[in-house]
């Protein structure tokens, strides 16, 4: 089951108008907003200037954003944040995952300080100078970013319970940020880069529950898509996936690459076999009086069906209103 992503909008899909133009995200990207700049809302529904952008399609959907988070000429640093919407406050003491992808543009520099910050209320005063120096919760450790291409980034932090709110963006000075020119860079002074999939989990929701697997089934764990893996007796599980080759009880440790360990999960392996033969000394014949209010019980209904004179019965209980003879078949589905 996949966890809940908090992020509103995440990929910038839903819209309350469709963009014709540059410099539209206020009003129009749904739960996205930029109270002191201009970010560009890039949507197939209407404005996307491929050319501009150098042909680059959004790593999902039909939409992305475009941000500019260091410009180097003259005094003005004409930053751009970008401020979006949780689904929910945040719980104290609870630690969250947030990862997102911003591809560099092959005529901007390639800067380092990609950083998010997470507050209870909209953070909508124009700082004086264009910078907001904020506390970074979250900021991008693997140095400059300047691969053509759609790159990760992200990390994890503790709420301090309450936040509601997320702004993406560069928090410190221009002296602080450090730069690369590309070969093919023709505006050495400005930073511009695409912005799409924003996703936020709390931590305790992306370790798997306890599960159980006939012998021969297999079960993949990340369906989300995220940098977790999987170690069964130190060994990594390829592309998160368990085969249950044989019966037994496994132990299987969970690792989200930015954080580290986030827990481990039980794996219970049956046989067909042993699964028949561990029911059988409860299988037999009796006689009951209706009016004695007998009821039967099945144990393991997450493993075997029941049949009640050909019927599946829908729960766990049978209670006979009816005088009769009542056939109950126990069923391995799988098996």
């Amino acid at each position: 089951m996949s966890a809940q992503n908090l992020i509103k909008n995440p990929s910038f899909e839903e819209y309350y108008t469709c963009p014709n133009d540059e410099g539209q995200l206020m009003g129009y990207a749904k739960y996205w907003k930029s109270y002191f700049s201009t970010l560009d809302y890039l949507h197939k529904c209407g404005f996307y200037p491929d050319a501009v952008i150098d042909n680059v399609a959004p790593r999902s959907g039909d939409a992305l954003v475009g941000a500019r988070w260091l410009y180097i000429a003259g005094t003005d640093p004409q930053r751009e944040y970008l401020h979006g919407e949780l689904v929910q406050r945040l719980i104290a003491g609870e630690d969250y995952y947030l990862e997102y992808y911003v591809h560099l543009m092959s005529y901007g520099i390639a800067i380092d300080q990609y950083s998010a910050h997470f507050s209870q209320y909209p953070i909508t005063d124009v700082p004086p100078n264009g910078i907001l120096y904020l506390e970074p919760h979250i900021q991008n450790q693997a140095g400059v970013i300047s691969a053509l291409e759609w790159t990760r980034t992200g990390g994890c932090f503790t709420a301090q319970g309450g936040e509601q709110y997320i702004t993406l963006g560069n928090f410190v000075s221009n002296i602080e940020t450090d730069t690369l020119n590309p070969v093919s860079a023709t505006f050495i002074q400005k930073h511009y880069a695409l912005i799409d999939d924003v996703s936020l989990f709390q931590i305790n929701t992306l370790r798997p529950s306890d599960t159980a697997l006939l012998e021969g089934e297999s079960l993949s764990f990340n369906p989300n898509n995220l940098p977790i893996q999987y170690l069964l007796n130190g060994a990594a599980l390829p592309n998160g996936q368990f085969q249950a080759d044989s019966a037994g009880l496994f132990t299987i440790e969970a690792i989200l690459e930015p954080c580290g360990p986030i827990g481990s999960f039980q794996v219970e392996v049956y046989h067909c076999e042993a699964l028949a033969q561990d029911y059988q000394p409860s299988l037999r014949d009796t006689s009951v009086c209706l009016s004695d209010g007998w009821q039967a019980v099945f144990a393991r209904t997450d493993t075997y069906n029941y049949r009640i004179n050909g019927q599946l019965a829908a729960g766990n209980i049978f209670a006979p209103a009816d005088t009769g003879q009542y056939e109950i078949v126990v069923e391995l589905p799988d098996c």
